[in-house]
């Protein structure tokens, strides 16, 4: 649950501390007094995307931090594979926004990515917006919703579907660039051959530009080169490696004797079998070297040749091999045009069972998991006056039967889903986002949160307005709801609805007022009294009457 949150310079928020607890906390005040920017905030820590317009102005960053307990085995161990230390349940996230751009994001000190964030944070809240209820407007979001429901179990037939997919559209790229090039490739053919054949005659090698250069260097240095060999061969002659033995026993003497030299004596026989090395590398080279003019000659008239192939085609020793390479496969695949067609088209369409297969795999699991959702949701609908609601998922899946059509393949595989819904008896199933009101739409997505807190086991839920457009008994019912999700988790949520103010085990209110010219949002926890104020005023309006207050006195005590 989030037990702190701790807001710098961020919009009109100049520093607020929050301290929430237990069950059901309710944010309240008026419009544009600053409460969705605590949720955005709250947002912030739980993955959102920053900009630098979230800075208050003047000011050169913003920083939003919340301290949270851990309640799940799932964030556990999602911290423990991120390598990220946390100790008495407890981890602080923290975001700064900078007009700089230079962002960081912290768990526990630990800096992190924003998929890292987004990845830890799914297994510890989740926040519903009024955004989220106009995603059942679109049947392209529920394939999410259905997944987000058993992530944890859809997650690897996913995996294995995108490797496949991946390996898939690989196939069907090579295969179609093979036919788009065929035509290029028999025009280019006569050049093609000229250049491999030319190319193949200079027997190419990556290294031999730089091998040649360091032969010419030492022909060209080679009286020097010799005298200088000569002269350190001398030294050897003379007894270097027997002084070096020599000092090498004195040090052994000198350290069997109490000084601390061991180290000097080890570096002393280490370098006397390097310089016997040394010594027969030297006299090796010595005896090898020999000065001919007509090697010199070879090796300039190579180098001139390896220069000119370069300059002719603006390409390094190693990118013509590479050249070389392609035209030859280039070559053989248009001299043997169908074999190697056939060849593509042959892995295309084993890589086109393969996904199709996996893709198979996730729609059946789908199916089993939109069953589930279809039973736990007809137990929620009863409590928030739906009761005679029917739901269905419907799936309308594509068959992929042709390797040559990739389009059926999306990321998420090739399920379409439809919701049907009836919400009247001897009504037939219609599609949810055609027939639904606005107040059902929030009801029904209030349902599927309530089904995926239960399954993802989140320890906060955050509602920004669900209870928009209602009143009456079903804002009694959404209440009642919100009230026993908190019995299980945490749930902070913003609302004007007397019903649901006065359900919540707590009230903060969000006011903001002017100092020194600038606008400044705050936050206090009411007291009963007050909460009894403030939810006369929603009942009365601007001008409380008593009868509102008996009312707010009358529904708080009942709650």
């Amino acid at each position: 649950m989030l037990k702190s949150l701790q807001v710098k310079r961020f919009a009109i928020i100049d520093q607020m501390e929050v301290t929430f607890k237990d069950g059901m906390t309710v944010l309240t005040g008026e419009t544009g007094a600053g409460k969705s920017l605590i949720i955005d905030a709250i947002g912030l820590l739980l993955g959102d995307r920053a900009n630098q317009e979230m800075i208050r102005t003047g000011e050169t960053d913003a920083i939003v931090s919340g301290v949270f307990s851990i309640e799940s085995e799932r964030l556990k161990q999602a911290l423990n594979q991120a390598k990220i230390p946390y100790w008495d349940d407890t981890l602080t996230i923290t975001r700064e926004i900078s007009v700089q751009n230079k962002n960081t994001i912290k768990i526990n000190d630990i800096s992190i990515t924003l998929i890292q964030l987004k990845d830890i944070t799914r297994h510890l809240a989740d926040i519903h917006s009024q955004f989220d209820t106009q995603r059942l407007l679109a049947p392209q979001n529920y394939l999410e919703l259905i997944d987000g429901f058993r992530l944890d179990l859809l997650t690897p037939y996913l995996n294995k579907y995108q490797t496949e997919l991946h390996q898939y559209q690989k196939a069907h790229q090579t295969y179609h660039e093979w036919l788009n090039m065929q035509k290029e490739l028999a025009e280019k053919l006569d050049i093609y051959q000229f250049q491999k054949k030319e190319l193949s005659i200079l027997n190419l090698r990556e290294n031999e530009i730089d091998e040649l250069t360091q032969e010419v260097s030492v022909l060209a240095n080679f009286d020097k080169i010799n005298l200088a060999l000569n002269s350190t061969i001398e030294l050897f002659d003379a007894g270097l490696n027997d002084q070096l033995y020599t000092l090498q026993n004195e040090l052994a003497t000198l350290t069997q004797s109490g000084l601390s030299l061991k180290e000097s004596w080890d570096k002393t026989k280490d370098a006397y079998y390097d310089f016997e090395d040394l010594e027969k590398t030297l006299k090796r080279i010595l005896r090898d070297l020999a000065f001919d003019p007509s090697e010199l000659n070879r090796i300039n008239e190579r180098l001139n040749e390896l220069e000119k192939i370069q300059h002719k085609y603006k390409k390094s020793i190693p990118e013509l091999i590479i050249y070389l390479d392609f035209i030859t496969q280039a070559i053989d695949k248009s001299e043997n045009y169908e074999a190697y067609l056939k060849s593509l088209y042959q892995s295309l369409a084993q890589a086109f069972q393969a996904v199709v297969s996996a893709a198979q795999s996730i729609s059946n699991v789908r199916m089993e998991i939109a069953k589930q959702i279809e039973k736990e949701l007809s137990t929620v609908f009863a409590d928030l006056a739906l009761k005679n609601t029917v739901f269905r998922i419907e799936f309308q899946n594509a068959h992929p039967h042709d390797p040559l059509k990739k389009e059926v393949f999306s990321m998420s595989g090739v399920d379409n889903v439809e919701f049907m819904i009836s919400t009247n008896i001897g009504e037939t199933l219609k599609p949810l986002a055609k027939t639904a009101s606005g107040g059902e739409m929030s009801r029904i997505m209030l349902a599927f949160k309530t089904i995926f807190i239960r399954s993802q086991n989140l320890s906060t839920m955050i509602f920004d307005e669900i209870d928009t457009g209602i009143s009456g008994y079903v804002a009694t019912q959404i209440a009642k709801k919100l009230k026993s999700i908190a019995s299980n988790c945490q749930v902070l949520a913003i609302s004007h609805v007397p019903q649901v103010v006065a359900m919540a085990h707590h009230q903060l209110a969000v006011s903001k007022k002017e100092i020194a010219k600038r606008t400044i949002a705050q936050i206090k926890e009411l007291s009963f009294d007050e909460r009894v104020e403030d939810i006369a005023e929603m009942i009365s309006g601007e001008k409380k009457t008593d009868l509102g207050i008996l009312t707010a006195k009358t529904l708080l005590l009942e709650n």
